[in-house]
């Protein structure tokens, strides 16, 4: 991806999640869509696809992305615990629970590797 790219990217998440955050949920679709188009290997692109998903009741849409979000950065937690949550909500507790038990597992290694550096320091 070229430096342009990258910036338009990097553009389109920043505008999407303040287009979120102000509400205008189709907004904020349109340009994680335009993100992903740009770069489908980017977590927060399908990020931000999945929170409107979830704002909008559509959850198994969220579900989808905030999959694809995992298969990406399948070392932040905070996106399984988003999965697991989608999931909760359309009643798939055996997967929600595998998902926050996994989320748990990373934020916890984060946490102590957080505290092995800060003892380092």
């Amino acid at each position: 991806m070229s430096d342009i790219q990258n910036e338009r990217l990097i553009e389109f998440i920043s505008n999407s999640k303040v287009a979120f955050i102000n509400g205008q949920f189709q907004e904020a679709f349109t340009l994680a869509k335009e993100a992903i188009k740009l770069d489908e290997n980017c977590a927060d692109a399908y990020q931000c696809a999945a929170n409107v998903c979830m704002s909008l009741g559509r959850y198994e849409d969220a579900i989808e992305y905030y999959q694809k979000a995992v298969n990406c950065d399948p070392n932040n937690g905070n996106r399984f615990f988003s999965l697991g949550y989608a999931q909760a909500s359309v009643n798939k507790i055996a997967e929600a629970m595998q998902n926050f038990a996994k989320a748990d597992e990373l934020l916890v290694l984060l946490t102590v590797m957080v505290l092995m550096v800060s003892m380092v320091l």
